[in-house]
């Protein structure tokens, strides 16, 4: 099928989210804390249906509160540990400004080579989430870190049981060389037996603009006073055992073209919160005072395949002001 407007930013992405096999052994702690697994499950696409927008009616139960969670003693976790790099979580820092965030213990152990230690995915129950965690390391050299994490409380969700990370690191001088070490770790702070997943509260206003076999796609709401200019809010699930990216394309705005050039990558079986934003100077250059009507196409491909047939590619239009 053709590719649409939107795969350059898509590309993009991919490539700074998209990972190697590792050609590391890792050591991992046998503290319950933590986990470390790989996937690697294939899905096919079916073809894609006509899908007219209508309001939700799921019903889904709220998040499970653990009021009285304590945090479980924490011991090591050794994420990494060969001939070139050490990765080890060393603790748990319960509230910060931005919510819980991880210690971490990094080394370098080439002569030569300057390394980044990153991690190229995250999600706490379940939701993706960036962490913003970045690090260069000089050779031979080590360094102490700590990884944050965006405050999920206005989503509803304020106890993280169940945090997952990928962790990279890679030749800091060359980002197309494959990775020195890849490796997925979970870290349970009140312990594995307590982890939840994350469960949305469907809304009255909410409208599903996708739910197949693969993805669920809900507009849960409108901000004409956004931060960055007139934002429509998602909540996106990966119901597949594939990395997908969700796109628009051919968007207009009161039927004038308007690009947001949103693009978000959503990990196998995880959920998120997103937001396409139309900054205020694209919809001033164009005489849009009030937004009345929004058109797109909505794509949702594999991320780790560019060949592969759409697994979504229908046109939406959302009426933001007017009632269910």
């Amino acid at each position: 099928m053709k590719r649409n407007l939107a795969l350059p930013s898509c590309l993009l992405l991919a490539l700074m989210f998209g990972g190697c096999s590792s050609a590391s052994t890792p050591t991992s702690s046998q503290s319950e804390s933590a986990s470390v697994q790989a996937e690697n499950e294939t899905v096919q696409p079916s073809a894609s249906n006509q899908t007219e927008i209508k309001k939700t009616t799921e019903s889904i139960q709220p998040s499970q509160v653990h009021s009285k969670l304590e945090l479980s003693e924490f011991e090591t976790i050794t994420v990494v540990d060969n001939d070139q790099c050490l990765i080890q979580i060393t603790g748990i820092e319960e509230k910060t400004f931005m919510g819980m965030a991880l210690n971490v213990h990094l080394e370098n152990r080439s002569p030569e080579t300057t390394y980044r230690f990153s991690t190229i995915a995250a999600s706490i129950n379940d939701i993706h989430v960036e962490d913003l965690f970045s690090e260069s390391v000089a050779p031979g050299k080590s360094a102490n870190d700590t990884i944050r994490f965006e405050n999920l409380k206005s989503y509803g969700m304020d106890i993280y049981t169940d945090i997952e990370l990928t962790f990279t690191v890679r030749d800091d001088n060359d980002f197309m060389a494959n990775p020195i070490a890849q490796e997925t770790v979970h870290v349970y702070p009140y312990g594995q037996e307590n982890a939840t997943r994350f469960e949305r509260q469907s809304q009255s206003n909410d409208q599903m603009i996708v739910d197949n076999d693969y993805a669920k796609v809900i507009v849960t709401g409108y901000e004409p006073d956004g931060t960055f200019g007139y934002e429509v809010n998602l909540f996106i699930e990966n119901k597949s055992d594939r990395n997908l990216m969700f796109s628009v394309d051919g968007t207009s705005v009161n039927d004038m073209m308007v690009d947001p050039f949103w693009a978000e990558s959503i990990e196998p079986h995880k959920m998120g919160f997103d937001t396409i934003r139309f900054s205020k100077s694209n919809l001033e250059e164009n005489q849009i005072e009030q937004v009345d009507k929004i058109e797109f196409s909505f794509v949702i491909h594999d991320a780790d395949d560019w060949m592969a047939d759409d697994y979504f590619n229908e046109v939406i239009t959302l009426y933001p002001n007017k009632k269910n």
